[in-house]
Formats: structure tokens, sequence, C-alpha cells
């Protein structure tokens, strides 16, 4: 069975309004550094599953997100270890579904837009059919800049990258990120037979902070048009358990 979250979900009809209705089947930040030497991840809505505060990483996740499940969200991820990172490649994968109740979710496809402050990105069908979308995210937390989903209607996911030199104990990096129905960038996500999708865009800001005045958690997520602040975090997990954690088995 998919799962759903409840408190996100409105299946409104086509007729009953104008914007797409998402499900948020999973939302999750990936990361990858070699000092580390496996993936990070931080699952905070559909698949709730982290391991950052494993290396000793701090995590605030913020998100106000409307009944449709359009809006904004972020990340701020703190090095609260004595160790310095380098070459931290991180990403957030979204994997929504348009209207599934009413059409499933096997009619979608999308299309890069453009116009973002990410270094990455990719379309494609997650991987439980045919795409390879988690298996770049676990290998390296680094989309690949394609789109799978090229004249291909099934089950699709996006993802967003960025790339972070270092970041030394006690700094952090911020990730906001906006799902909108109005152009903003990024990559466009759309039910092919509804015509209805949404936009997925995002930023990242990376902080020294000499003063230790790291942002507070409880603050909304602020999001400049069509710019967004923050995301981090991936995680190594063997295939076999992956693919017990996630599955999509109704399929019509």
């Amino acid at each position: 069975m998919k799962k759903t979250i409840p408190f996100l979900l409105l299946a409104f009809s086509l007729t009953q309004s104008a914007s797409a209705s998402l499900i948020i089947q999973e939302l999750t930040l990936f990361n990858y550094t070699d000092t580390i030497g496996y993936t990070l991840e931080d699952g905070q809505l559909g698949y709730t599953y982290s391991n950052f505060a494993d290396e000793g990483l701090g995590v605030d996740f913020s998100y106000n997100l409307d009944s449709n499940n359009l809006g904004t969200f972020g990340w701020t991820i703190t090095n609260t270890t004595s160790t310095d990172f380098s070459a931290l490649s991180t990403a957030v994968y979204l994997d929504a579904e348009i209207h599934q109740h009413s059409n499933s979710f096997t009619n979608e496809s999308g299309y890069y837009v453009g116009n973002t402050e990410a270094d990455s990105w990719e379309i494609d069908e997650p991987g439980f059919i045919f795409g390879d979308l988690l298996d770049n995210l676990y290998d390296g937390a680094t989309p690949d800049n394609t789109n799978g989903m090229n004249n291909i209607e099934d089950d699709t996911a996006l993802a967003l990258g960025f790339y972070l030199p270092e970041l030394k104990e006690g700094e952090f990096f911020e990730l906001s990120f906006e799902i909108s129905d109005q152009n903003i960038g990024g990559l466009y996500h759309y039910d092919v037979d509804g015509g209805l999708g949404y936009y997925f865009n995002g930023s990242m800001h990376y902080s020294s902070d000499p003063d230790g005045a790291y942002p507070d958690p409880d603050e909304p997520v602020t999001v400049s048009e069509p710019g967004i602040l923050g995301l981090f975090a991936i995680s190594f997990i063997p295939l076999l358990l992956r693919s017990s954690r996630r599955t999509k088995s109704t399929r019509a």
C-alpha cells in the first residue's frame, strides 16, 4: 500500500480546485561527503528516517504547506562536531502524487524549467520500475541533470542538488524550497490527464556565523521569488533494505 499523509491531504476534484492537489509520499534530504564516507538522509514527510545525528550533524526542519501541499519548507544543517567536512553534495528528493485518488499516479511526467540556483537536478521514475533517481541519491547524493520522464508517463519524482566545498566545525547551511502552482522556475511536475501540475525550486545559503547567532528553528522559512533557502541530507542504506521501506504496489 502507498503511504499517505492525512494531515497534508486534500482530495478536491478538478472541478473543485484550480490547483493541483498533492499527496507527498516522501520528502527527504540527502547528503554525502568523503569525510564521512557514506550517504546520510533526513526524511521528514511521508517517509521518516534520519541518521544525521549519528554523525553529529544538527538538523532543523520547518515547513509551511497549505491543504494542497503548496508552500515552503527548508532545513538548517549545523556541524556540531569537532571535524571539518569537505566536498559536501546535498540534494532534496520530492515524491508527490497529483490527484492520485481520481486518476492514479502512473500518468505523470515532468520537465526542467531552469532559472534555479541548484547545481544539479533530476526528473525520473524513483526506481521502483525503471528509474535511477533514488540510486543516484544514495550513491553520492548527486542528481544527474537528466529528465528520465521525457515523453513518458509514469510515477514521477524530482530532485534538486547543491554542492558545498566545506562545512567547518560550528558552521551551518540553510536550504529553502518552494512548491507552487505559479512559475517559479526549477522543475515542473504535471498530471498528463488532468493538465494540472506544480513547480519545485530551491536554493542554499551558507554561513560560518562567527557570532554564533544560528537561526531560530521555530521561525518560518522565508522564500524570495523565485529563490529559496535550504536543504541537506542523505543516507546509505543497502538496496534490499531500501526497497522494503519504499514501496508503491498500487499501480493502475
